[in-house]
């Protein structure tokens, strides 16, 4: 009897979430986001599985540096401050993203770029006490966390280098954001600058993980085709291809760094 309450538990704790309440959910919590941050330019998605993602531009304040990376912490806290703090929210995970206007290694211009990602469950939100935690504490506050080298490094003379797969894994994120919320422009010149730095991990991988590799190959192969190559742009299946993709980069990460 007591294994099949666990297995009823858990099964109950992995049913998707309806599709109006997913909407219901997802506005909600846009809401309270947009209430946190004073702007309702955030794209807030939510997958059926309660995996919420909230994307937001970081402010430039007085194109000072420190004063901008103490902001963007200041606001990432109290996006997820926002989210498990709205009653009803049913969410499994949450993963905020940090966009600032980046010049890239490899693409010509200046684009809106994932600098800042952050990672939270909701069993490890229920420990967090949000009236007392400070932004400079969410590196430990949360699952996942990762800073842009030139935000994490801001006054110091050497720069930590960037993980490429982290980066990866950003753009991802936040082209998957984007094509979830309708925005498949953004959702395409994300996905365009993810290969900068899986260029620069895509060997280590496939030496390391070569199986892994012929997947993450196949699920690349979809997504371009669907979302590059094809108009109009068949955004279910890059949208699947990228959830694949994702989903196998987070796999192989943890032993690859």
């Amino acid at each position: 009897m007591r294994r099949l309450a666990i297995v009823v538990a858990l099964a109950c704790a992995l049913v998707p979430i309806g599709a109006s309440a997913q909407s219901d959910v997802a506005a909600q919590v846009s809401t309270a986001v947009a209430n946190a941050l004073g702007t309702d330019t955030a794209r807030v998605s939510l997958d059926p599985t309660g995996d919420l993602t909230v994307s937001f531009t970081i402010r430039n304040l007085d194109n000072d540096p420190q004063a901008t990376r103490d902001g963007a912490l200041s606001d990432t806290l109290a996006v997820l401050r926002a989210i498990y703090g709205s009653p009803g929210a049913d969410v499994r995970t949450a993963t905020v993203l940090g966009t600032f206007p980046f010049q890239g290694t490899k693409s010509p211009g200046v684009r809106p770029t994932p600098v800042l990602r952050a990672v939270l469950s909701a069993d490890r939100a229920r420990n967090v006490d949000w009236q007392s935690s400070a932004p400079a504490e969410l590196p430990t506050l949360v699952d996942t966390w990762w800073l842009q080298s030139a935000f994490a490094d801001v006054g110091s003379q050497t720069a930590n280098p960037d993980s490429p797969m982290a980066v990866a894994i950003a753009h991802l994120d936040e082209s998957l954001a984007a094509l979830d919320t309708g925005e498949v422009r953004v959702g395409r010149s994300q996905f365009t600058q993810f290969f900068d730095a899986w260029d620069d991990v895509s060997d280590a991988v496939g030496q390391r993980f070569p199986a892994e590799y012929n997947s993450i190959d196949v699920d690349l192969e979809r997504a371009e085709v669907a979302l590059l190559h094809t108009q109009p742009e068949d955004v279910a299946t890059a949208r699947n291809a990228l959830t694949e993709l994702r989903a196998t980069l987070a796999q192989v990460s943890a032993d690859l760094e």
